[in-house]
C-alpha cells in the first residue's frame, strides 16, 4: 500500500517525506544484489559463481564467457518468450555450457517451462547451480 501525502503536508512536515521513502521494499526472494567487476548479480551465490568462472576464464579454462544473455525461446510466429540464464560459456574443449543459479524457491513453474523450451529449441541442457 502506498501512502500519498499532499505538498502542503510535506511543506509543514519535511521529515515526513524522508520517513515515507526511507524504507525499501523487501525483495521477493530476500536475495541481496551484489556487483562484481561492474556486473550486477541478483545474489551472493550467483556472484560467487561469477567469480569462479572469471578465474577460469583468466586461467584459459574457459574461452568465452557471457553473463545474463537474453535468449528467445518462442516458436516462430508466436508471442515472444525469453529466458535469461546467469552464465553461458564455452570451455577449452569447445563445449557450450549454460548455467542458472537457482534456489528451490526460485524454480517456479514458469521457469521450468522456459527451461524445457530452451533445451528443446537449442539442444543444450541448463545446469542449475544450487
Amino acid at each position: 500500500m502506498t501512502l500519498r501525502v499532499s505538498k502542503e503536508v510535506l511543506e509543514l512536515n519535511p521529515e515526513l517525506d524522508e520517513l515515507l521513502h526511507s524504507e525499501e521494499k523487501p525483495r521477493k526472494y530476500r536475495n541481496k544484489p551484489i556487483t562484481v567487476d561492474g556486473i550486477r548479480f541478483d545474489s551472493g551465490k550467483e556472484a560467487a559463481r561469477a567469480n569462479e568462472l572469471l578465474m577460469l576464464y583468466r586461467d584459459g579454462e574457459i574461452i568465452a564467457l557471457v553473463f545474463h544473455k537474453r535468449i528467445p525461446i518462442h516458436p516462430e510466429g508466436s508471442k515472444p518468450i525469453y529466458i535469461e540464464p546467469d552464465f553461458i560459456y564455452i570451455d577449452k574443449n569447445l563445449n557450450v555450457v549454460v548455467e542458472d543459479t537457482k534456489a528451490p524457491v526460485t524454480k517456479t513453474r514458469a521457469y521450468r517451462i522456459k527451461k524445457k523450451l530452451f533445451e528443446a529449441k537449442y539442444g543444450v541442457k541448463i545446469e542449475e547451480i544450487e
